[in-house]
């Protein structure tokens, strides 16, 4: 195979025997020999390519009867495309990079061809050559030049840019793709790495055996050769077996090549793998010549090269003393198996030529009826003259005497008990080693054998495997003779003989106790039935022996029918040099798995199979086997360990990633058809990916599925996580599994760097007293082994070294030290073994998904690991990226990048669709209704990260002494959790372990704020993000997503955020907006401005079930805002017990139509809320209070309301009165209010206090207006909008409207309508801001919104005709019939072009400020170019 790949200096038309030189490298400094030949013109990288066409074979010879020594090099057509394709588009590159006029990427392309000494890139023959020696030359390899290469590209690249871009603009993308270019050269030099690495463990075997000393002495003996066995077989050849096929034993793959290189045996080549030119030579030359001729005539032709080349060296033959053989020439014969034409057939080659056998010789060969007459034919041609040993012309066989003694009395004892004898090696005398296995030997076959057996004098191995019908009759007097006179067996095979009996078995074992078998080191007695009262006499006898190292009692009964293991296992342990034991398919029960697990501390084993040893078990919750594998960290020198066919579940895998993780020694894992299911694979992946264990392989076929009964045992929903393993536990510790939770954890405090008593709380130990577990020097946790214990188990304190500031608020550094320390990054040494074990799944749909889901849940990838995935399983792309997109280090980029890696477009998007809450998951703003399938990796990421954040946060919160604003008194973050659309149940989040499948949805809400030191987001580049936003054609679901993203980096002002929703046309996706940066408003004092967007008390208590009841409060103006509280929640109890302490400060009447319900039945409150119920502890536990608040202006008290949204908001800014914008929504209002408040505005624009005088009396004012100046004073304004039969009764709700229940209106309470107002002006100017950014604020942008919303020009708007112009022409949707009814200052229902001018001021605020900004940036680049000019 690697003289294919070098470089084949020869003509391929000729054979291999006639090729000079072929596949051989010359050595460094020697000159060809033979000038004539050509040299290689290929490049080398070219050269390394296999070849793509495979040449024909012939066999030829030149006339004097030399070898052809002429030759060529020609390289395939293919290839040369290839190559000439491959190096024009690199000149090409070369030639316009060079004739560029950037002299940067021009001085890069010269360094690199001064690399290679390349002078001149003129011409296109010189560029091909400067190419082909960039290609040869050896810096193409280095990480220097590939730097090099990619920076070249980057420059080009780079300057292609420059080209189509602005040149002030270009910075900072050309150092962008510079580095992603030079990123782009590493990540392909990992990747290839990696998979090379891969390439090598799978082309690695598991089990490398080296022989052993002396090895080839024993090979030699079993060399495939029947004469000395034919030189008697003769003597009877007319009995019924004569013509049965003589088979006879070949060595095995290893012994051939260890043959082959000591001894220089040719090897055998079947004649079916021949040319058809080599076998018309071999049919040609001998076919015409009887099978029984002599061979001592030479050939017709000169025999081939290679039949001298398998003739040329004699192979020497060790004979044992008690055979002969009539190859006394030396010469060896090698039967060769024929395949033609459907006809089998035999060729019989030796020193002179070929001898064939006829197809009706080989079928009499292969059958069990006899030839007679002439038609049998002679098999076996000898390769000795006629006159040296004239066979073929002998007339009787029976005259010929027999050599051999023990052999003819063999054959003789095969005749007298009529059975057939049997070729095999050891009886015809070329080994000694009795190898019988599956032969179908019966009592008379061994008794046979037994008259040879007496003569041998070394018996090395005694294999009677498979012989199942051999019964005591025969192997109580064979094993006697065996053992009794011979002192040299090795190895004894018995197993599958199942007739042996009691009587075998005690003879069995009494052999073992005698000093003939002192030396026996491989016993195997597998499948063999031991009666119940012969196993401990047997066990005791391998225990005791001196020399039995490799043992197999596979399916022997041991510890059936209930029967106890232990003396048996105790008697076994005894031989302490066992180096490899079988007890498969045996019973153990819990006692004989754990005394087995407790005797490996003392055993050499290296190799332990147990497979289907735990039928016992009648319980699902505690398998017999779990007890063994607790005690596999005992072990020493254990390299291979066979469990499988054991009912082992997700927690014996748990169990075996405890006890295995720093146990270096056990190197491969069979744990096949197991029930280990998902959770279990995951264990065992973390196990072999652990830089600290030995593993390296694993053999879990069948292992996919997981039982039923175990996914609903308790133990299933109580799993450790390594990732987030902080929860509630409950552990019973009298069972394995749950000992190893609780080492585990001790692990994770390790880990960490935490003492146990702060990572575990809630201590409830019974019974007695509980101690705490100790370490042993090899990291094993020695815990309890009985009683309960129920903990609290807290990691989060691990990071609190870096709660410091703003340290705290990190949420991304967090998470992403967190996953450093818990997720696994597998290195180099197990990358190969982990991606190994990848490739070893192909195909194999239900393991590559487990294995993936394995990587989602616990690894950290990079890109290089990213690639093998999917160039192993291109198929399965989209599901690979789709479950460890969340995985991938390096960010977006490599992110983006691995989704490069999908074929198509359609698979770009579907992939982009199912990682949809992945990609727009925001670390750093956090806060968001989230609705994860928690079956899908990447929705299940982002619930474990939110969790962690979680606690976190609740660390943070109790460090800060932030008050506790939960939903359920437990400091969580998360609200209105669902699991598969139920309630959880009634414990904190901080306790709860995530399931793994099933919708889980809720609210999250963080306690970090916005820093108030940060600027906000200034005017102009907040109108142009609101402008990219109007323009955009995108649903308004995408436009919400899209802000989310980037929500962490838009601090805004409360003005900003209300004209962001009017973007908005469905309340939905404005409660969206809202809850998304409702935090990061730096002005929450005003929170009040985008408030009166929300027109009904729906969308207000959405807010506050998505926010809570205490983030989203009206702290600075609560004023006639409807509060509804469930009492039985905490943070809405807090909520009330706010509002009830404000009103004490404030005004004790401020509560008006207050409502209690309970259980369904109202409460009259007659006397309002009562004062009791401002203290926490004496407010009711459940029920609805429900109240709107009402104080004047004058009784405000804003220094108590900024102290309430500084203790239970969390906010820390700090503020005075003037920067609260105190405004009234009109939404909050009646409409009579907005009536009148529009007849103010219309009438005296300038001063509101005027009409105030003028109803409270110019002569006799006395700053308080009763009722009746009120109705006297309405008539001097010539207010005439409720006139009509109920205009008294509007007039007094009016009246009460701004008196506040006093019976007066002072001048305080009357700035009411200019709060109003305000909220009235504000809705102008955000309608006025989106027409204005529409016409690219034009002049006159006012008459140009005119002639878009008259779109009939009729001179008249309607309002149908108004609210349809601004949703579609603008893409407002803000309070439209408000704007409208204030417009139309005549009320008729229209507005005119008059009554719409009258907006001028407001759009000419917006033109000005936009000029303004214009003028200071131009002025800002005419300074900095001035000062440029200045420095030049």
């Amino acid at each position: 195979i690697f003289c294919k790949h070098l470089p084949c200096e020869h003509d391929e038309s000729k054979p291999p025997w006639q090729r000079k030189e072929a596949g051989r490298m010359p050595k460094k400094g020697k000159r060809e020999k033979d000038s004539a030949q050509p040299k290689n013109v290929g490049t080398r990288r070219a050269a390394l390519k296999p070849q793509s066409s495979k040449a024909t074979r012939t066999f030829g010879n030149d006339a004097d009867g030399s070898d052809s020594d002429t030759s060529g090099a020609q390289e395939p057509e293919v290839e040369s495309k290839r190559l000439e394709k491959d190096v024009g588009f690199l000149a090409d590159w070369i030639h316009r990079a060079s004739n560029s006029s950037d002299g940067t990427a021009e001085q890069l392309l010269v360094d690199a061809a001064a690399i290679v000494d390349v002078k001149t890139l003129g011409d296109t023959k010189s560029k091909m050559s400067g190419v082909e020696k960039l290609l040869q030359s050896e810096s193409i390899r280095t990480a220097v030049w590939c730097e090099a290469l990619t920076a070249a590209v980057s420059q080009c690249l780079t300057k292609f840019w420059r080209s189509q871009q602005d040149a002030s603009t270009i910075l900072a993308p050309g150092q962008i793709l510079r580095r992603a270019c030079c990123g782009l050269g590493k990540v392909r030099r990992e990747s290839f790495a990696l998979s090379a690495a891969v390439e090598r463990f799978l082309q690695k075997p598991l089990s490398a055996e080296q022989p052993i000393a002396g090895h080839f002495q024993e090979l030699v003996k079993r060399e495939s050769h029947i004469e000395d066995f034919w030189d008697s077989y003769k003597a009877f050849p007319n009995t019924g077996w004569a013509a049965c096929p003589l088979m006879v034993e070949t060595a095995s793959k290893d012994e051939s090549l260890i043959r082959h290189k000591f001894t220089s045996t040719p090897e055998t080549r079947a004649i079916s793998e021949f040319s058809d030119e080599e076998e018309e030579w071999l049919d040609n030359d001998q076919s015409s010549r009887p099978v029984t001729a002599p061979s001592g005539s030479p050939p017709s032709k000169r025999r081939p090269e290679f039949l001298r080349q398998l003739t040329s060296t004699p192979t020497p033959y060790a004979r044992t003393p008690a055979s002969t053989s009539l190859m006394r020439s030396g010469t060896p014969s090698t039967v060769f198996p024929v395949s033609r034409s459907g006809s089998p057939s035999r060729v019989l080659y030796s020193a002179d030529g070929f001898r064939s056998v006829t197809p009706q010789a080989s079928q009499a060969f292969f059958s069990d009826a006899p030839l007679h007459g002439d038609e049998q034919p002679s098999l076996f041609a000898e390769s000795r003259s006629r006159e040296e040993h004239p066979f073929d012309e002998i007339p009787d066989l029976d005259e010929l005497a027999v050599t051999d003694a023990p052999l003819e009395q063999y054959i003789r004892m095969c005749h007298r008990m009529k059975t057939r004898p049997r070729p095999l090696p050891f009886i015809t005398g070329h080994s000694a080693k009795f190898h019988a296995a599956d032969q179908g030997l019966l009592d008379k076959d061994l008794i046979c054998m037994k008259s040879l057996v007496q003569e041998v004098d070394i018996v090395e191995e005694l294999d009677l495997r498979g012989n199942s019908k051999l019964t005591k009759k025969s192997l109580v007097p064979f094993l006697k003779e065996c053992a009794e006179i011979r002192s040299s067996l090795v190895s004894l095979n018995l197993s599958q003989c199942k007739l042996m009996g009691h009587g075998t078995i005690e003879v069995l074992a009494l052999l073992l106790r005698q000093p003939s078998l002192a030396l026996l080191r491989d016993f195997d007695l597998s499948g063999v039935p031991v009666p119940m009262q012969s196993f401990q006499s047997l066990l005791e006898s391998i225990g005791g022996h001196p020399s039995i190292c490799h043992l197999r009692l596979a399916d022997v009964g041991l510890g059936r029918l209930g029967r106890s293991t232990k003396s048996c296992l105790a008697s076994l342990f005894k031989n302490e040099i066992l180096e490899t034991l079988d007890l498969g398919w045996n019973v153990f029960d819990t006692a004989g798995f754990l005394l087995l697990g407790r005797c490996l501390a003392t055993a050499r084993l290296t190799e332990l199979s147990v497979p289907g040893c735990s039928a016992s078990s009648r319980t699902v919750r505690d398998q017999p086997i779990e007890f063994f594998l607790e005690n596999l960290w005992k072990v020493s020198g254990l390299r291979v360990l066979d469990i499988s066919f054991n009912h082992i579940d997700f927690r014996g895998a748990f169990i075996i990633e405890d006890v295995c993780d720093r146990l270096a020694c056990l190197q491969h894992l069979i744990i096949g058809d197991n029930p280990l299911g998902s959770y279990g694979k995951r264990c065992l992946l973390r196990l072999l990916a652990s830089g600290s264990s030995g593993i390296t392989s694993y053999s879990w076929e069948g292992c996919s599925a997981s039982s039923a009964a175990f996914t609903a045992d308790k133990d299933f929903t109580q799993r450790f996580s390594r990732l987030n393993p902080t929860g509630q536990y409950d552990l019973d510790l009298a069972r394995p599994y749950h000992r190893s939770v609780l080492r585990m954890l001790h692990k994770s405090c390790d880990e960490f760097e935490l003492k146990p008593a702060n990572a575990f709380s809630e201590f409830r130990y019974s019974p007695g007293a509980y101690h705490q577990p100790t370490c042993t020097k090899n990291g094993f946790w020695n815990v309890m082994t009985a009683g309960t214990l129920n903990i609290q188990f807290n990691i989060d304190w691990a990071g609190k070294d870096a709660m410091d500031g703003n340290g705290n608020w990190e949420f991304s550094k967090f998470l992403e030290r967190y996953a450093a320390n818990r997720r696994l990054k597998p290195a180099m040494r197990k990358a190969a073994p982990l991606f190994g074990l990848w490739r070893q799944s192909a195909g194999l749909r239900e393991d590559q998904e487990m294995i993936i889901s394995a990587l989602a849940h616990d690894f950290l990838l990079g890109y290089a690991h990213v690639v093998e995935l999917v160039s192993t399983a291109p198929k399965m792309a989209q599901l690979i990226l789709s479950s460890i997109m969340h995985c991938v280090t390096g960010g977006q980029a490599f992110r983006f990048k691995s989704l490069l890696l999908l074929n198509t477009l359609p698979q770009f998007i579907q992939t982009k669709q199912r990682l949809k809450n992945l990609l727009h998951f925001n670390v750093e703003n956090p806060t968001w209704h989230y609705c994860l399938d928690l079956s899908e990796n990447c929705d299940n990421s982002v619930a474990e990260q939110l969790l962690l954040l979680n606690r976190w946060e609740i660390e943070v919160d109790k460090k800060l002494q932030l008050l506790d604003i939960s939903e359920l008194n437990d400091r969580s973050h998360w609200r209105n959790v669902r699991h598969r659309g139920k309630s959880l149940p009634e414990q904190n989040v901080e306790k709860w372990h995530s399931p793994e499948d099933g919708m889980l949805e809720f609210d999250y809400v963080s306690s970090k704020r916005h820093d108030p030191e940060t600027p906000y987001l200034d005017t102009p580049n907040f109108a142009k993000l609101i402008r990219r936003l109007q323009e955009v054609q995108l649903p308004h679901a995408d436009v919400i997503e899209v802000l989310r993203v980037v929500s962490h980096r838009l601090p805004i002002t409360s003005k900003q955020l209300r004209e962001l929703l009017n973007l908005f046309a469905l309340s939905d996706h404005r409660i969206d907006c809202v809850v998304l940066l409702y935090l990061q408003v730096v002005d929450i004092q005003n929170e009040k401005v985008f408030r009166v967007r929300f027109e009904e008390r729906s969308e207000i208590a959405e807010l506050r079930r998505r926010l809570g009841a205490l983030v989203f409060f009206p702290y600075m103006q609560p004023e006639h805002f409807y509060f509804e509280f469930d009492l039985s929640k905490h943070d809405q109890r807090l909520a009330a017990q706010v509002i009830l302490q404000l009103r004490f400060k404030e005004n004790l009447h401020a509560l008006r139509e207050p409502s209690y319900v309970d259980e369904g039945v109202q409460r009259h409150l007659d006397y309002g809320v009562p004062r009791a119920w401002e203290k926490l502890e004496s407010m009711p536990q459940s029920g609805i209070l429900s109240f709107k608040y009402q104080v004047g202006v004058d009784e405000r008290k804003w220094q108590g309301r900024r102290a309430f949204l500084q203790q239970y908001g969390k906010w820390r800014h700090t503020f005075e009165k003037h920067e609260v914008l105190w405004c009234l929504g009109t939404a909050e209002v009646p409409e009579d209010v907005l009536d009148f408040m529009e007849f103010i505005v219309g009438r005296y624009y300038l001063d509101f206090m005027e009409p105030f005088n003028i109803i409270d009396g110019s002569g006799s004012s006395n700053g308080e207006i009763s009722f009746s100046e009120w109705l006297e004073g309405i008539g001097r304004l010539n207010f005439n909008k409720f006139d009509g039969a109920m205009k008294n009764l509007r007039l007094e709700r009016l009246f009460h409207f701004f008196d506040g229940g006093t019976g007066s209106i002072n001048q305080a309470r009357w700035r009411v309508l200019q709060e109003l107002f305000d909220d009235m002006k504000l809705e102008l100017s955000d309608f006025a801001g989106f027409a204005v950014r529409h016409f690219d604020y034009s002049i006159d942008a006012l008459e140009k919104t005119w002639y878009a919303l008259d779109s009939d020009g009729s001179g008249m708007i309607s309002l149908a005709e108004w609210s349809k112009a601004v949703q579609e022409n603008f893409r407002f949707y803000g309070p439209s019939k408000t704007l409208f009814n204030f417009i139309d200052q005549d009320d008729e229902g229209t507005i005119s072009i008059t009554e719409f001018l009258a907006l001028r001021p407001i759009f000419e605020h917006y033109v000005d400020a936009a000029l303004e900004r214009l003028y200071q940036k131009r002025a800002a680049r005419a300074g900095k170019w001035q000062k440029h000019l200045v420095e030049r």
